[in-house]
């Protein structure tokens, strides 16, 4: 809990006995002992205290210095009541609290209480009450922490000393922030990237001599910020300041930065966010330059001019260089903007090259693609002033002209003429290394595949086409042929994943072509997820019809990631499967999405998917409750049969129900019906009509998504909408099982309105949910099914459909099994009368 802390009053009277002659406390933990003191400290009569603290037990604490201190008892024998703190600077019962509080305490210290940011007086003495909410309760034993909020070295006026070298810091305990809005720019401003440095902890640093000096708190635990200063902060006093520099995500650096011998500089050390936090060590080391190798190519733009900044070099700009070439230019970086330097590396034969990498100031070298995309964490070398040389970076790579660029790590604090430089140099090596690419990098080359899996992989392609389908772009594109034996639905997938093991596609693309592009081949159908894979996929499949000798070309490459980066080359398998005749997602042979089935998918395609995304069995196994279930949550809309003007035919045996997404309530004697939607019924007989959502008599109903269980249902038959009550129910299908069941005496020839709704706690989505309910109607003819009067055809086809369950049931033995299947054909014609 978040502690109260009420301010602040000054009278002092009627003086509490326990208060005198109390023990002492000092800065740091202080165990404690607390009594039955019968000192009350009543609710009301001080205006920083609105609890009354029964049993007050006293300490006097001196501060040491002035300044903000934190106190807190949040350990020990507190007791299930909670704790009372306050800190008064006299011994009155009244008039005398500067600030009282009531919890505070880290999680699982509930019974604690703590003050922060008390400012106290140093040499005063204050008086620290802890006391109970409960007249019959007292602190027994505990730990009474007392923390200096603002230690040395947090006020620019009293910064701790630095010196060349190494120096520690903690920020776990500052509380100052400033703002650099102006006067500096580690990042740009707005949402959590602002100008601040949160928790700072400054330094005095004066520089035993003039020279270029590199300041860091590289190797700590969080994102720090630094700056540099002439003086407290003030128009015109920064030098420098940093988030970046280090080889890890943590830490700042500020590199080559020129001060003064002699001058005293104010260092700040602090986080990037409020909570960006803890301790470290800020070195402070003159630059020692890293030694540039002799260049065998200089870059042909001057520092702070533009003229190779293209990777498609429509100007022809761009340098060529090879192996053994070592490369020299300038890099910059200023508020905001920053140069970025394209080269193109020259390769007669697949080579392994090794790209190394010197600066004194922080630079990348990433190798794009041929076509000038990045995928994602291309091939990178780095370059810190920690390290000379830097990260180098190692890389097979395919014949031709490889685009190359060199970019500042940051976009700030790095202009032309800095004090740490602008040259960046760089040398590639290199051996033979096997880069051929795939047998099928080409559509006219495609590879035959057939039912089953077709391994591939994509490394070291090239890509053919710009993407002209729905489904973006892809990059590193391979092909393949495939001719379909029988007509029927086919699923194209990269679902399994790679079969080596290593290096696996990740977030491909698939694609389906009537012929190559050259030849003019369109997209038919494309995919980019894995939600009709038969477990979820990262990689995709997409479902096609196919005619009997169709051929059809499948183009398989790496989507977009983040940006204009594109996911890495991988090896796979390409899965080809037929399912006949059987239904598919999206076809309306596969049934509605709404109703449980034997066999998987259904006949929305985009509710298909839906659903097969959070569970795969819905199209690898069977359409079942749950799936029915998901797919109300998922893409249920308003019922059809919402209203009692609108209402749907039921028949006898099975029929669906569905109130997701249905908006009306019904009152009736049995309850209201929430989220109700309505059916008829025209009864051929006087036979009583049962309706029912047991599970007995085979139906159901779950909550939708069906993960929160069994939907609550109540029905409710009326002569007409707007008629009298007939009938209606609630909770009839008997303990454990939730559901409703009514059964009614009709009038043969009429037609009822049944009302179907819930019965939840409250109006939400445990109200709405989706099912079947059993409609049956009694007689001397138990096998007539269809209640026509007739035992035919219609019955026959119902109790199959019905097999292994209870709807079909005809012998009462709970299970519709070739028992019924002999009392059915043995009562085969018209009904007794």
């Amino acid at each position: 809990m978040a502690a109260i802390t009420l301010a602040f009053g000054h009278a002092h009277a009627d003086e509490c006995a326990g208060c005198k002659g109390v023990p002492t406390v000092v800065v740091g933990g202080n165990p404690i002992t607390g009594e039955l003191t019968g000192c009350h400290l009543e609710a009301g009569l001080e205006s920083a205290c609105i609890f009354t603290s029964y049993n007050t037990n006293f300490f006097a604490f001196t501060p040491p210095e002035s300044g903000a201190y934190r106190i807190s008892i949040c350990t020990g024998e507190l007791g299930p009541e909670w704790t009372l703190l306050s800190v008064r600077d006299g011994c009155g019962l009244t008039g005398s609290a500067l600030a009282c509080a009531v919890f505070g305490c880290p999680d699982g210290q509930a019974s604690g209480a703590r003050l922060d940011g008390l400012e106290l007086i140093g040499g005063l003495t204050y008086f620290i009450g802890i006391g109970s909410s409960s007249s019959e309760g007292f602190i027994e034993s505990g730990v009474l922490d007392i923390v200096a909020v603002d230690p040395p070295g947090a006020g620019c006026r009293s910064a701790t000393v630095a010196t060349v070298g190494s120096n520690p810091f903690d920020t776990s305990e500052r509380t100052e922030t400033i703002d650099l809005a102006g006067e500096c720019n580690p990042w740009p401003q707005g949402g959590g990237l602002d100008d601040r440095i949160y928790s700072v902890q400054y330094f005095d640093f004066t520089p035993p001599a003039s020279a270029v000096y590199n300041i860091s708190t590289c190797g700590g635990d969080f994102t720090a910020r630094l700056a540099v200063l002439t003086d407290c902060l003030g128009v015109g006093t920064v030098v420098a300041c940093s988030e970046f520099g280090c080889a890890a995500e943590v830490g700042a650096q500020i590199i080559g930065v020129e001060l003064q011998e002699g001058v005293e500089y104010k260092v700040l050390v602090g986080g990037y966010l409020p909570e960006a936090s803890g301790d470290g060590i800020l070195s402070i080391t003159p630059l020692s330059p890293c030694p540039l190798p002799k260049p065998t190519v200089l870059e042909n733009e001057p520092c702070g001019v533009g003229l190779n900044g293209d990777c498609a070099d429509e100007a022809g700009s761009l340098q060529v260089f090879g192996l053994g070439d070592t490369v020299r230019g300038t890099i910059w970086a200023d508020g905001g903007s920053f140069d970025r330097d394209w080269y193109l590396l020259d390769l007669a034969e697949g080579t392994e090259i090794t790209l190394e990498l010197r600066s004194d100031i922080p630079v990348a070298v990433q190798i794009a693609n041929p076509g000038c995309s990045f995928e994602l964490l291309p091939p990178t070398a780095i370059s810190l002033a920690s390290a000379c040389p830097g990260v180098p970076v190692t890389v097979c790579l395919p014949a031709g002209r490889h685009p190359i660029t060199v970019a500042p790590l940051s976009p700030f604090g790095l202009p032309c003429g800095y004090d740490g430089g602008n040259i960046y140099s760089f040398t590639v090596t290199g051996t033979p290394c096997d880069a051929t690419p795939p047998p099928n990098d080409r559509c006219a080359d495609a590879v035959a595949a057939t039912l089953g899996s077709t391994p591939f992989d994509n490394f070291f392609a090239d890509t053919e086409v710009i993407d002209p389908s729905d489904c973006g772009p892809l990059n590193r594109d391979i092909w393949f042929t495939f001719t379909a034996a029988e007509g029927g639905n086919h699923r194209i997938s990269v679902c399994g994943g790679s079969p080596v093991g290593q290096g696996g596609l990740e977030d491909g693309g698939i694609e389906i072509w009537t012929d190559c592009p050259a030849d003019g081949g369109v997209v038919v159908d494309c995919g980019t997820d894995g939600f009709l894979c038969p477990t979820n996929s990262r990689n995709p499949a997409v479902l096609v019809s196919l005619a009997a000798g169709q051929t059809v070309r499948i183009r398989i490459g790496n989507e977009p990631a983040l940006g204009p980066t594109f996911w890495p080359a991988g090896d796979g398998e390409l899965i080809v499967e037929y399912f006949g005749a059987q239904a598919v997602c999206g076809d309306p042979a596969a049934g509605d999405c709404f109703e449980e089935r034997s066999a998987p998918f259904c006949e929305d395609l985009v509710c298909c998917n839906f659903v097969c995304a959070f569970d795969p069995t819905c199209c690898a196994e069977s359409w079942d409750r749950m799936c029915a279930a998901t797919a109300a949550l998922l893409c249920g809309e308003r019922p059809t049969n919402d209203d009692c003007t609108s209402p749907r035919a039921a028949e006898a045996g099975v029929n669906a129900f569905r109130n997701n997404g249905a908006e009306g309530s019904t009152p009736t004697p049995c309850g209201a019906l929430r989220f109700d939607v309505w059916y008829t019924y025209e009864s051929p007989s006087d036979e009583p009509v049962t309706i029912s959502f047991c599970e007995a008599d085979g139906g159901w109903a779950l909550i939708s998504s069906g993960d929160y269980g069994p939907l609550d249902t109540r029905i409710a038959v009326f002569e007409f909408c707007g008629g009298q009550l007939v009938a209606c129910s609630e909770d009839d299908c008997g303990e454990p099982t939730v559901g409703a069941k009514v059964t009614f005496t009709p009038q043969g020839g009429t037609t009822y309105l049944i009302g179907i709704g819930s019965n939840p706690i409250e109006e939400s989505i445990y109200g709405q949910g989706v099912g079947a309910f059993v409609l049956s109607q009694g007689g001397s003819c138990p096998a007539d099914l269809n209640s026509d009067g007739m035992v035919g055809a219609q019955d026959l086809a119902a109790l199959l459909a019905a097999w292994g369950g209870p709807a079909g049931d005809l012998n009462d033995d709970g299970t519709t099994s070739s028992q019924d299947l002999a009392v059915l054909l043995g009562a085969w014609g018209a009904c007794a009368p």
